[in-house]
């Protein structure tokens, strides 16, 4: 028995395929992308990330350190909790052991550098997005059935990146 092609025809007119000698896929899961979408979703993190890190720098400044929230992020094999502090709803990482005062020191220099550069990060990268096509387009799950794919789909969805929207399309057979 040969190799089954199937194809799914996208809405930018392009195809996609997949062979397969023991699958008969009849349903895929097509990602629609509106890069706009997703660019302006990247700007408003980066005004985001852009408070977070001037409210950190001030918190900082004025020396009272109580102003940020302590969050437990996860505890290690030997029992050590990994904390973050928390200025708003920017995370600050994981914390040195307390009694190095010189490795707190490095800590609280090197958060607050990697939240000073995060705004600029998310703005590059909304450039990028605006730069590209408008709408992108892939298929991002083969299915054997049109339940499996929707279970795909909404699995998809719930982690989805701004402008992007998973749909369940039929698959055609080609010879």
């Amino acid at each position: 028995m040969g190799k089954r092609m199937t194809v799914v025809r996208l809405p930018d007119g392009t195809v996609e395929r997949r062979g397969s000698t023991t699958k008969h896929y009849t349903h895929a899961v097509v990602c629609e992308w509106d890069r706009r979408a997703h660019a302006a979703g990247l700007r408003d993190k980066a005004e985001q990330a852009q408070r977070a890190s001037d409210l950190a720098h001030e918190i900082v400044a004025s020396g009272d350190l109580s102003r940020l929230v302590r969050k437990v992020t996860g505890i290690s094999a030997s029992g050590r909790h990994y904390s973050s502090y928390v200025p708003g709803s920017e995370d600050f990482g994981s914390l040195p052991d307390y009694r190095d005062r010189e490795a707190w020191d490095r800590y609280a220099a090197d958060s607050l550098a990697r939240m000073k550069a995060r705004p600029d990060e998310l703005r590059a990268e909304a450039a990028e997005a605006d730069a590209e096509a408008p709408m992108a387009y892939g298929v991002w799950r083969w299915s054997e059935r049109r339940d499996n794919a929707e279970k795909a789909a909404a699995g998809f969805q719930g982690k989805a990146l701004p402008g992007q929207r998973f749909v369940v399309v039929e698959v055609e057979q080609e010879s």
